[in-house]
């Protein structure tokens, strides 16, 4: 679905915009090759605000995300892959058992666009990815989740 999240006064108001329908709709041409059923996570990349990185079970793709402006419908392509998780994020995921079979969900670390806690299964971590050459690496090891 597509929402709108009000930026003034009373804040997070949301307005349902488009929506919902199956991803297949509107996104089967921007995510090809990736599991249509199964999109698992969507992280930013960190030095360019229309570019995604899209994690559907053991697979991933950078994916440049635009809008067509007559239908303000999704529109983009594929910048990179799909390829298999392990193959792509060599020194955090594809060196941490878990993590390179699937990621559930990341989330931006406040003030610090290069810096995500990245979350699989039970266990999480925190990386870094630098800007341009998008090298990973673990700024801190993988920890059980406990409540």
């Amino acid at each position: 679905m597509r929402i709108r999240i009000a930026d003034t006064p009373p804040y997070y108001e949301d307005t349902l915009l488009d929506g919902p329908k199956p991803i297949s709709d509107d996104w089967k041409n921007i995510f090809r090759g990736l599991r249509l059923h199964d999109i698992d996570a969507l992280m930013p990349v960190p030095d360019d605000p229309e570019q995604v990185w899209v994690f559907a079970g053991e697979k991933y793709a950078r994916v440049k995300i635009g809008v067509e402006t007559s239908s303000r419908k999704p529109n983009g392509r594929v910048k990179t892959g799909p390829m298999n998780i392990g193959e792509g994020w060599k020194s955090t995921f594809g060196s941490t058992p878990g993590f390179k079979n699937g990621i559930d969900e990341v989330v931006p670390v406040p003030g610090d666009p290069n810096k995500y806690w990245v979350f699989s299964g039970a266990q999480y971590m925190k990386i870094n990815v630098t800007d341009t050459e998008y090298m990973d690496t673990v700024d801190q090891a993988p920890r059980k989740l406990s409540l």
